[in-house]
């Protein structure tokens, strides 16, 4: 019984593979935005931080 039915069990893991290497495709595009935005703040909190050090006032 476990013979006829191991080419369907192989096509369904191949299957669940497939999927899940979608599911990582996804996030990772759905991460690049966000990384940008959080590099963006560390760079804008990097000059807030080197202004008040510098005794300066922010122009906001």
């Amino acid at each position: 019984m476990e013979e006829a039915y191991a080419p369907l069990y192989r096509q369904l893991e191949e299957e669940k593979r497939i999927h899940l290497r979608r599911i990582e495709a996804d996030e990772r595009l759905a991460l690049e935005p966000l990384e940008k935005s959080l590099a963006e703040l560390k760079k804008l909190h990097a000059e807030i931080v080197a202004v008040l050090e510098s005794g300066g006032k922010l122009a906001l």
